[in-house]
């Protein structure tokens, strides 16, 4: 999980759900509910109905029920694996060149606009409206 939570109901012992390097797997095959969200760095679990395990770092731990944690995940993530945001992930820009802010886009734009004014304008013929009813 990247970022965001997710809400656990399971009687298996093996379904195991991963955070950052926090892992949460149930304690017992009995039915076991509990809550992980990954936010800002910080991986909070709550254990909502029945007992889990908690490994995280190297360190692990039992959580029982109606009990939370809250570990941050930078401090519990090895730094050889932390993934760095390279160049490559960035969006690629709109345009390479910006061809409309060039000032002769510009200036034609313009001359396309006024000339097309002008001609609205001055354009003779029948009023849209008659002068008397």
């Amino acid at each position: 999980m990247v970022e965001g939570s997710i809400n656990v109901g399971t009687s298996r012992r093996d379904l195991a759900t991963t955070a950052g390097n926090v892992k949460v797997t149930p304690a017992s095959a009995a039915w076991t509910e509990f809550a992980v969200s990954h936010r800002n760095g910080a991986v909070e679990v709550v254990a909502r109905k029945g007992d889990i395990n908690i490994s995280a770092g190297g360190e692990a731990f039992t959580l029982f029920q109606g009990q939370s944690d809250t570990r941050d995940d930078s401090e519990t993530q090895p730094t050889a694996t932390r993934k760095k945001k390279r160049k490559d992930d960035e969006p690629p820009p709109a345009a390479k060149i910006p061809l409309l802010d060039s000032p002769l886009a510009v200036a034609i734009g313009s001359g396309v606009i006024a000339g097309g004014l002008i001609y609205v304008l001055t354009r003779s013929g029948a009023p849209v409206s008659p002068a008397t009813p």
